[in-house]
């Protein structure tokens, strides 16, 4: 990891053979503090460079799922302003993890499924639940990374989550959010190294507002489908409030259950097998026609 960004400018050492002891890739503030200021002498004269090798490095830890890209994103704050920064790392992250999907479609999949087969079982009941929801669904995963990115995108391809548009914009507005924090970071990357020592709180109260807000946005669409489901399933009888409580209970099944109703036709609803369990035993509720 450390000779990558020679790989992609061999010319750097050349340029900077006093600071060759400090061009390695950041595991610290302290790093990456010594690395902003070699590049930003280097970026009067040959600014596209610098932006191509970090674009290739980033796009390096995304698409082989390295370990490190954070550093990257604060570096990112610290080398460039704060739209080119935050613009780079969200599109490398989506690009990065758009190029992991493929490879685990195109050439491990077998490998995936024997290695992962288990967990990739438990998280495909999951994503059963978010099928008809599953952008805000990936978003979300992107905010709150359980389980995690690495996961996420060598799986997805084998548990039918289409590239795009789902996999690709909901990783691009979910890695949005975060990475605001860390280019933020980077744009006071000097005053951070500075107060590290006694401690910095990169998560402020106004970052982890942001976070939120993207949260709620991400589940606006959620709620919104869940409340007109609720509105049809009345229109036709249904007690949805005893259909809830018995699912709550488990009465109904132990088993986790699709969205609660799924309006598919203009002259119904298609209830979920566990929900049709519970409705066969109403006498409120006559089943819709099925669609034409």
């Amino acid at each position: 990891m450390d000779h990558l960004f020679i790989l992609v400018d061999p010319f750097l050492l050349m340029l900077f053979r006093e600071d060759r002891k400090n061009f390695h890739f950041p595991r610290s503030l302290e790093d990456l503090e010594a690395l902003r200021k070699i590049l930003i002498v280097y970026m009067d004269k040959h600014y596209f460079r610098v932006v191509f090798g970090f674009l290739t490095v980033y796009l390096y830890l995304q698409t082989f799922s390295v370990p490190g890209s954070m550093w990257l994103s604060i570096l990112g704050g610290a080398l460039f302003k704060f739209w080119v920064a935050l613009l780079m790392v969200s599109m490398a992250s989506a690009v990065g993890a758009a190029n992991c999907y493929l490879l685990s479609r195109l050439f491990f999949s077998k490998l995936v499924k024997r290695k992962f087969g288990e967990r990739m079982e438990k998280w495909n009941t999951q994503l059963q639940r978010h099928r008809n929801n599953l952008l805000s669904y990936i978003i979300l995963l992107r905010l709150a990374p359980f389980p995690p990115n690495w996961f996420v995108n060598i799986c997805s391809p084998h548990l039918s989550v289409p590239l795009w548009p789902e996999f690709f914009v909901g990783t691009l507005i979910g890695v949005t959010a975060p990475s605001v924090v860390h280019v933020q970071a980077g744009m006071v990357l000097e005053n951070l190294v500075e107060e590290h020592s006694s401690g910095v709180d990169v998560f402020t109260l106004k970052n982890i507002a942001m976070l939120g807000a993207v949260a709620v946005l991400a589940l606006l669409p959620v709620l919104i489908r869940w409340a007109l489901a609720r509105h049809e399933a009345k229109k036709v009888g249904i007690d949805v409030d005893a259909m809830d409580r018995e699912l709550g209970e488990g009465r109904v099944s132990d088993s986790e259950i699709d969205p609660i109703l799924e309006p598919l036709d203009p002259t119904g609803v298609i209830i979920s097998p566990d929900r049709q369990h519970f409705l066969r035993r109403s006498s409120s509720y006559t089943r819709p026609d099925s669609r034409p």
